[in-house]
C-alpha cells in the first residue's frame, strides 16, 4: 500500500535553548510519522472473507467481486502448507501470495499437489512443497 504523510513543520523563535529544544521534538516528531507510514506501507495480509473455490484438474477459480479468477497450478512457485493451522500459503512466480485458511483445506492441499503431479510431475511439485 502507498502511504503518504506530511512532515510536521515547526518554526522557532528565541535563544539557543529553546532551538534546540524544538529542533529535537520536531525531529521526534519526524520519526514517529516515518515510522507509522513505513508500518503501514509493509506487506501485510488483507482478509477477502469468505471465498468461493473450485479445483480443476488444471487450476483453482476463485470467486471475487462477482467474477472467477482463475489461480494456474502451472504459476504455482511454492506451497507452504500448515494443516494444523488449516492454512496453506501459495507464492507464484507473478503474482502476490495467497493465503488460504478454512477447514477444507487440508483437503485442497491434497488435490492440488494430486492435480499439479499429473499435469506437472513430481519433482515440479515436490520442489514446490520443499523450496531450495
Amino acid at each position: 500500500m502507498d502511504v503518504f504523510y506530511d512532515e510536521p513543520r515547526i518554526v522557532a523563535f528565541g535563544g539557543p535553548l529553546l532551538f534546540a529544544t524544538t529542533a529535537l521534538s520536531a525531529g521526534s516528531a519526524r520519526r514517529r510519522a516515518r515510522a507509522e507510514a513505513e508500518r503501514l506501507a509493509a506487506p501485510q495480509w488483507r482478509s477477502l472473507g469468505g471465498l468461493r473455490i473450485l479445483a480443476t484438474d488444471r487450476r483453482l477459480l476463485v470467486w471475487f467481486e462477482g467474477a472467477w479468477a482463475s489461480v494456474w497450478y502451472a504459476g504455482i512457485r511454492e506451497i507452504h502448507p500448515d494443516l494444523s493451522a488449516r492454512r496453506v500459503t501459495i507464492l507464484f512466480d507473478d503474482d502476490p501470495p495467497y493465503a488460504l485458511a478454512g477447514p477444507w483445506v487440508p483437503y485442497l492441499v491434497v488435490l492440488m499437489t494430486t492435480c499439479m503431479i499429473d499435469r506437472l510431475g513430481v519433482d515440479a511439485v515436490e520442489a514446490a512443497l520443499l523450496p531450495q
